[in-house]
């Protein structure tokens, strides 16, 4: 089974157009690999001899190198700091990687190999854990290749570093509820959630919203809705009282919305809940559970 996952991921590998290059002498087999960029990563950086400090690093980009001949990976991180000062671009080899879930690749190793970095220095990593979807099927609706991931390790036994990438791209399940009770459900909406680590504050953008039958799909913005990291990184909370959504770039005063409350779990999706006010006539109960792969309805609009 493990051998057909990865002959699948290959397969998918190949169709993304991600680079390959193969190693060969006159005595072993040819290596596929592969490598990939992940980039517009974050990255909280939490000091575990100080609690409650907290940097968001950003952008990081991770650069992966797969062997899927042996199953071990290579991988490069830079773009962090640690303790106010610029860390120089972390290497490590020799990490396993496998399968996730069916769709998801996950590379983990409690104690990576290290590669001395050009200052010199050798990093002591634990932990080591990254997991990515690649979603090449979901490249119509996202505009581009657009993967998912969420990845955690320890540095130098003393920061905590969890990270992800964003703006986050979500599908699922949208139900909303009338004052009769009256439950209307659509899979189609798209939800991009872009944050804004200066300002600590994020916008939401919903393409194909609809909140009742009839209703025609709209692509509706939410802007400046604070967020707070919790956890270390695992959970973002985004909370606001009350906006006013926009269509394009016109607000829509005639439809406020009020109560909104979300969380952004990386590497797992989002769920989230608000009211809609149609023009002072009816309120709409609005409450989403969407992830990374539950796009399948979506597609069928491309």
């Amino acid at each position: 089974m493990k051998t057909i996952i990865k002959s699948t991921l290959l397969i998918i590998a190949v169709m993304l157009g991600l680079s390959f290059s193969s190693c060969n002498d006159n005595s072993d087999p040819v290596d596929s690999k592969t490598e990939q960029e992940f980039y517009s990563c974050y990255a909280v950086v939490s000091d575990l001899q100080d609690a409650g400090s907290m940097n968001i690093c950003t952008p990081v980009v991770i650069k992966l190198y797969l062997n899927w001949t042996k199953g071990n990976a290579s991988m490069d991180i830079t773009g962090l700091s640690l303790g106010g000062k610029t860390c120089p671009k972390i290497s490590m080899t020799d990490i396993p990687w496998g399968s996730s879930e069916g769709v998801w690749g996950e590379a983990y190793s409690k104690n990576p190999t290290m590669v001395t970095s050009s200052t010199g220095i050798t990093p002591s990593v634990e932990d080591l854990r990254l997991r990515w979807v690649d979603r090449m099927d979901f490249i119509p609706v996202a505009g581009k290749y657009d993967p998912g991931c969420v990845f955690s390790f320890v540095i130098d036994g003393r920061y905590s570093v969890i990270g992800s990438r964003q703006p986050f791209l979500f599908a699922g399940s949208t139900k909303t509820t009338d004052q009769s009770g009256n439950v209307y459900e659509t899979l189609k909406p798209v939800y991009a959630i872009g944050l804004d680590f200066t300002n600590n504050v994020a916008d939401i953008v919903i393409k194909n919203a609809q909140f009742q039958e009839g209703m025609p799909h709209l692509t509706m913005r939410f802007s400046s809705i604070p967020f707070t990291i919790k956890d270390g990184g695992t959970r973002i909370e985004l909370a606001k009282e009350s906006l006013i959504p926009s269509i394009g770039d016109a607000p829509q005063s005639s439809y406020p919305i009020s109560d909104l409350q979300a969380t952004i779990t990386p590497g797992s999706g989002m769920s989230i809940s608000f009211k809609c006010d149609f023009r002072n006539q009816a309120v709409y109960n609005v409450n989403a559970n969407v992830d990374y792969t539950s796009y399948g309805e979506v597609l069928k609009d491309y």
